[in-house]
């Protein structure tokens, strides 16, 4: 089939196929596109980086080398992508006749519930001699190609031809387009084949930019589309996508409009300019196909933006934040909605990104001091640059970011940093970060336990600012609930209430139960700390997981004794409505998260107490105190599951 000789394929084998249980309870809707449920629009990743197969990528178990080495082992260079919430299918595109996606990007992808598929192209007249050679073997080269995906993990292809043909050899096109989907589907029950726009029904190389009768056959072989990029919002508006809109919108969310961010002609241009195309296609009833989003770190351009120097850490986060605090209108997040990525469990999730210039920890020891760059590490990534609240408002939010400051395993931890108001020297009563969005059925007849390693940095103890605790806050639904799972001390005495903000649930007045842990422990005898929670199985079964959060504020609004230690034989449940405890709604809160070094790539201090007591420039501009904050590190989240066996007496 043409394979590229330099590359082993047993190299990119999988071993994170998707589950068929996991599929099922993520519900239908969450990898078949074709369902008739889904009429979501959806964002399409299509992955063009340096002609494709880069080491760092293509090499099975990534790259690790003492940072600064050169030549292909060197990691500096390497996309660094992390924002799966936004994105519903990647596509791993080369120019090879059938490209696989490495291993790396289908378990990263599969990990954060997105398709990861591979491209099959023919391209001008070696491709179109390749072709006419594909459609003399149609069945058998239709039952490879799909065995290849199923063998090695993936979901599906982009099918692209570039090279004109007759017209009966289109129609021949056509026929066996519609056999690769059956074959696909075959093999895999959530294949998705996607038809790039550009060869016509006719046999011309003509590319629509938009869903014309020329082009429509094919999306329908297909089932899906992606359109090129010379479009405008007329043209996208145009007879046959009204048409189908108004016959099945199902349909009608499977035509991508294509987004170059490299600027090819494309709407508005791309770069940090790309949220235009995707915003005036998503305002046409298009999905967005967005092409090259590796410009980031191939492009000598993504390095300034208004003047401004963007450093190598920074351009992913400007990429899909915008440029400022306050500005997230002028990007990609302020009109596309982060969807759920932890739909099924257990989970263990230590925020490694996939990379780290700091080496790799463990149970918070630096056991490997070589830089890397490997994929297959990229645990489940939280949903940073979301909505936080903060007891000082809008103008003194919590910064969040994965930093390899301090880490417990792996190359980073999540650090939530809680400002102090330098005028009065307050601090907010609460913070609250969204982690993860979740949607995991809990069920009663699996047992549930959850443990997490954290630590917490204090300033200066003072008397006002009192003590502080942090924990896992679960948001529940049906009916709403949030239970905040706390160390396993004795709460200190404070406040008479505590009152709490629940972003998830803006209207709404929830009940909140708090649980301590059923086992607190020092790791090792370091900073670290492990709490446990078993048997939460009996609590919360049958309900439904949509939110995890961090939470830090001032502990506790209860006397020393309200909340006793939980055992798991009688699981005692209290709830904050016992003891009066008025749970606010959110009041809004306008750019109260800003955007900091998300990767911290210059932050080598490995000390325990080490503090950073020059401003920290954040990468989009800002810069903040570190020196008088809070600060919360969570290393580790842990969930099990495991199935329960009644026993009759």
């Amino acid at each position: 089939l043409g394979w590229a000789q330099a590359h082993s394929m047993r190299g990119y084998v999988s071993r994170c196929a998707l589950r068929e249980g996991a599929a099922a309870a993520a519900g239908p809707e969450c990898f078949c596109a074709s369902s008739p449920a889904r009429t979501r629009q959806r964002v399409l990743l299509c992955h063009d980086f340096r002609g494709g197969y880069p080491r760092c990528e293509a090499a099975a178990d990534g790259v690790a080398a003492n940072l600064g080495s050169d030549g292909e082992n060197d990691v500096r260079g390497a996309w660094r992508f992390r924002e799966w919430a936004f994105v519903d299918v990647f596509v791993y595109f080369s120019h090879g006749f059938v490209s696989p996606p490495p291993a790396g990007f289908v378990e990263a992808g599969h990990r954060h519930s997105c398709k990861v598929l591979g491209t099959v192209i023919f391209e001008w007249d070696r491709g179109k001699q390749q072709l006419l050679e594909l459609l003399r073997h149609g069945e058998a080269a239709a039952e490879k190609i799909a065995r290849i995906a199923s063998f090695f993990g993936f979901d599906g292809y982009l099918l692209n031809v570039e090279c004109s043909v007759t017209e009966e050899d289109a129609k021949r096109l056509l026929s066996w387009t519609a056999l690769l989907r059956s074959k696909l589907c075959a093999h895999i029950s959530h294949a998705e084949l996607v038809w790039y726009d550009a060869v016509t029904i006719n046999g011309d190389l003509r590319w629509q930019n938009t869903l014309t009768t020329l082009n429509e056959p094919f999306f329908h072989a297909c089932g899906s589309i992606f359109l090129n990029y010379h479009w405008n919002a007329p043209k996208l508006r145009g007879q046959v996508m009204r048409r189908l809109r108004n016959e099945d919108r199902a349909a009608a969310a499977r035509v991508f409009a294509g987004v170059d961010v490299f600027g090819r002609g494309t709407f508005r241009g791309g770069g940090y300019q790309s949220y235009l195309g995707v915003r005036a296609a998503l305002a046409a009833d298009h999905s967005v196909a967005l092409f090259a989003p590796a410009w980031t770190a191939e492009s000598d351009d993504a390095a300034r933006c208004d003047g401004e120097a963007v450093p190598v850490e920074g351009r992913e986060l400007r990429f899909w934040f915008g440029s400022r605090l306050g500005q997230r209108e002028n990007s990609i997040a302020a009109y596309v909605p982060q969807r759920p990525t932890l739909t099924h469990l257990p989970l263990r999730a230590n925020f490694d990104p996939g990379w780290s210039s700091s080496g790799t920890f463990a149970r918070g020891k630096l056991v490997d001091e070589r830089a890397y760059y490997n994929l297959r590490r990229q645990s489940l990534q939280p949903c940073l640059q979301t909505e936080s609240v903060s007891g000082l408002g809008p103008q003194h939010g919590v910064y969040v970011e994965q930093t390899s400051e301090l880490v417990y395993d792996g190359g980073a931890a999540l650090l939530m940093d809680i400002p102090v108001k330098s005028d009065s020297q307050e601090r907010p009563e609460h913070a609250l970060v969204r982690v993860f969005r979740c949607d995991c059925e809990l069920r009663a007849d699996e047992s549930l336990d959850l443990a997490y390693v954290s630590t917490i940095v204090r300033r200066q103890p003072s008397q006002q600012l009192g003590e502080v605790d942090h924990g896992i806050l679960l948001v529940l639904d049906d009916p709403p609930e949030c239970v905040l799972l706390l160390g396993a001390e004795g709460a200190r005495d404070g406040a008479e209430q505590f009152d709490v903000a629940i972003p998830a649930f803006c209207l709404s007045r929830m009940q909140c139960t708090v649980l301590r842990a059923d086992f607190e422990t020092r790791v090792d005898n370091s900073m670290w700390f492990e709490r446990q929670f078993h048997a939460l199985h009996k609590l919360f079964g049958g309900r439904r997981l949509v939110e995890i959060m961090l939470f830090c504020g001032t502990l506790l609004s209860f006397s020393q004794n309200s909340i006793p230690q939980r055992t798991t034989s009688d699981v005692p449940r209290m709830t904050w409505s016992q003891f009066g405890c008025a749970l606010r709604p959110r009041q809004a809160a306008q750019g109260c998260i800003t955007a900091c070094d998300l990767h911290a790539w210059s932050v080598r201090a490995r000390e325990t107490n080490a503090r950073t007591e020059a401003p920290v420039a954040g990468v989009l501009g800002q810069s903040r105190q570190t020196q008088l904050n809070d600060r919360v590190f969570l290393g580790l989240l842990n969930i099990r599951t495991e199935a329960t066996i009644a026993f009759e007496t």
